[in-house]
């Protein structure tokens, strides 16, 4: 089940954020603890939404 802790983290950002999961890609960290994403919302907003 290679990738399945990956995907189930980009449902779970998806619908946190709103948004759909094609809309939040993995850029790095694929076989790490340590992932960056990139989503189609400005920082201040993505850190009103977690911190909400």
């Amino acid at each position: 089940m290679e990738g399945a802790a990956n995907a189930a983290l980009i449902a779970f950002l998806a619908d946190t954020l709103a948004l759909s999961r094609q809309e939040v890609v993995l850029v790095r960290g694929e076989k790490s603890r340590q992932k960056t994403f990139t989503v189609p919302l400005p920082p201040d907003r993505v850190a009103s939404i977690i911190q909400s």
